[in-house]
């Protein structure tokens, strides 16, 4: 992974997925409270896949997912950040946190930094995000970055055997919009 990548913000740090971050990722995918709105527990191999899938040297040019490690301005990780291409070749943001650090803002502040830093050093200007019905803290994350609700689909997904109404979350930065932040 490109390890010159940091990102900072007022009280985070994020940089590229490494193989040390192992624990923290599985940790985020086998949590049941982190997880029981997102998607079914993967199997360890299905992890262990994803996790390798994320660990590759990044580029823009590529439409291999950026995965990021979010980390306190001390170093303690708490949650990953990051996007892949989606169907229509935009940019769909995903995350997840420890639970004890939910609530707290990190959420909202690490996201408005990765959207900054993907406008200015990368001239991404278009992201997307899909929150499964009753996620309302990532609802809300999205909304405080300037995501619009764009559309509802009912019974879109699948979370233990029960239908989930998917919300589909659209980005676009507005004309003449700065991209101040911090970067490496």
């Amino acid at each position: 992974m490109n390890k010159e990548l940091e990102i900072y913000s007022e009280r985070l740090l994020m940089r590229p997925l490494a193989k040390e971050d192992w624990m923290l990722f599985e940790t985020l995918h086998r949590t049941p409270s982190i997880i029981a709105q997102c998607f079914d527990p993967p199997t360890n191999k299905e992890l262990q896949q994803k996790f390798a899938a994320r660990l590759g040297s990044w580029n823009n040019c590529t439409s291999m997912p950026l995965c990021l490690c979010v980390l306190t301005q001390d170093g303690q990780k708490i949650g990953i950040l990051g996007y892949s291409l989606n169907e229509k070749q935009v940019r769909e943001i995903g995350y997840l946190y420890l639970p004890e650090f939910h609530g707290k803002g990190y959420a909202s502040e690490a996201l408005n930094a990765l959207i900054r830093w993907c406008e200015k050093e990368i001239k991404v200007t278009e992201f997307a995000a899909v929150v499964s019905e009753g996620n309302v803290g990532s609802m809300k994350v999205l909304e405080r970055a300037g995501f619009t609700l764009m559309s509802i689909e009912k019974d879109a997904f699948q979370i233990g055997g029960e239908k989930i109404t998917d919300y589909y979350f659209s980005y676009q930065k507005a004309e003449g919009a700065s991209s101040d932040g911090l970067w490496r």
